[in-house]
């Protein structure tokens, strides 16, 4: 098979698979200016049938987190089909370079997947993809999204003369066995992938996580009457966790711990705080450390405790132990930052109720005792693993230094006005508050 051809307006630029009757293409057109997948099969053979199986799909779904269908005829002797491009690492290379990821995330990534499985079976035609699997998911921008449908049928039984698609691990047991295929063959194979998922998620209570497990459990039933239905049912168990955790909880809480006093907790609070409030977002802080590191922003002399402040829009508690009650229920904010500084063991409670933990520091675990403070930290809370250890240092090549600590290490600039974080600490920012 030749390695390039020409078709229509596309560019053909880089080859992304070369079987023996199939290639498939990253192409742009040149006339819209858009990038798009092109695969092409010889005609008449079993490559091609599923390309063509997978135009009829695209063309009949209407999803973000499915390809939109571009074309598709023959030219040449091949079947070609061109579709859009979704940029983003497969699921496996994501979640095997992500340290983990939050319930939130969790919620975001399940429901776009079964977002587009519900297009699929509640289309204009019914289809079911039979082949859920990692290698067949894109983590976009947008959330998961289903690449290939080589595999899609109608809802039915296999006939006697179709090759049975599916892959060990995901396909569901009627589908290997060629009996009746039905929306709840895809929950199977969308119970696997969440259940690699919720692996990577951090966070939750035994409770939730138990509750999510369990929905999880059914999903993967082998008989598929005991499963959920359909996806959407999938999809509103799973929702149902969700609300029940925000209605719980109130707010998002970060908690920024130090090792020592002076490594600058309250300055990167500010920072978070300022960095949140450019996205739109209401945001409280409150000073746990019992230094009173937020209370010197506070113009007015008097009690600390006569109640918070604001300053450039953020909301401050100078005493945050005295209105923690409070603050964990307010559901009125979008975020609650909470400063320990370095007297995170006075407040463990308040810590493993955080969804980011963060640690901060500065070139002082260089040193043995500093080190072993960050260890004790880690023991204290109960979490080793999900953690960030943020590290104020002028020289980022010292991070090496610090590759014995059982915690993600991630280098932090110090900007002088806290208000304003430097370029360096929003590109961090955004990659650890997609985990949130």
């Amino acid at each position: 098979m030749n390695n390039s051809f020409a078709y229509n307006n596309y560019r053909l630029k880089n080859m992304i698979l070369k079987e023996q009757n199939k290639i498939v293409y990253l192409a742009e057109h040149e006339n819209l200016e858009l990038k798009c997948i092109v695969k092409a099969a010889k005609s008449g053979t079993g490559e091609a049938q599923q390309i063509k199986r997978e135009a009829k799909v695209l063309v009949s779904v209407n999803s973000p987190f499915i390809p939109r269908f571009y074309s598709f005829e023959e030219v040449d002797g091949f079947i070609v089909l061109a579709e859009e491009y979704i940029e983003g690492p497969r699921l496996l290379d994501y979640l095997s370079e992500t340290f983990g990821i939050s319930g939130q995330e969790f919620q975001r990534l399940a429901v776009s997947l079964l977002d587009g499985l519900i297009a699929l079976h509640e289309g204009s035609e019914v289809y079911v993809c039979c082949d859920i699997k990692p290698e067949n998911i894109i983590v976009s921008a947008k959330g998961l999204c289903i690449v290939d449908f080589g595999a899609a049928v109608k809802e039915g039984r296999q006939s006697m003369t179709e090759p049975s698609y599916g892959t060990a691990g995901f396909a569901a047991p009627e589908q290997l066995c060629g009996e009746m295929r039905t929306a709840a063959t895809d929950v199977y194979a969308a119970g696997q992938v969440l259940e690699l998922l919720l692996a990577k998620v951090s966070g939750l209570s035994p409770a939730e996580r138990k509750r999510t497990e369990g929905i999880i459990d059914r999903a993967t039933e082998p008989n598929p009457g005991l499963r959920q239905r359909t996806v959407r049912e999938l999809k509103e168990e799973i929702l149902a966790g969700a609300k029940k955790r925000r209605k719980q909880h109130g707010c998002v809480t970060i908690g920024l711990i130090g090792t020592h006093s002076g490594v600058g907790t309250s300055h990167l609070a500010l920072q978070l705080g300022s960095f949140f409030g450019s996205r739109g977002e209401k945001v409280v802080l409150a000073d746990l450390s019992g230094s009173g590191g937020l209370a010197c922003l506070n113009d007015e002399a008097g009690d600390e405790r006569s109640g918070p402040f604001t300053v450039r829009g953020l909301t401050v508690y100078p005493d945050g132990a005295y209105f923690l009650n409070k603050l964990m229920k307010n559901a009125s904010f979008d975020r609650c930052i909470l400063d320990f500084g370095c007297g995170v063991t006075n407040n463990l409670l308040q810590l493993k109720a955080c969804d980011l933990k963060l640690i901060i520091t500065d070139a002082s675990p260089f040193r043995r005792d500093r080190r072993l403070m960050v260890d004790r930290l880690c023991v204290h809370a109960g979490v080793r693993n999900g953690w960030r250890l943020l590290v104020n240092l002028s020289d980022r090549a010292r991070l090496k230094e610090l590759r014995h600590l059982p915690i993600n290490t991630e280098w932090t600039g110090f900007s002088p006005d806290p208000f304003k974080p430097e370029e360096q600490n929003v590109k961090l920012f955004k990659k650890l508050l997609s985990e949130v």
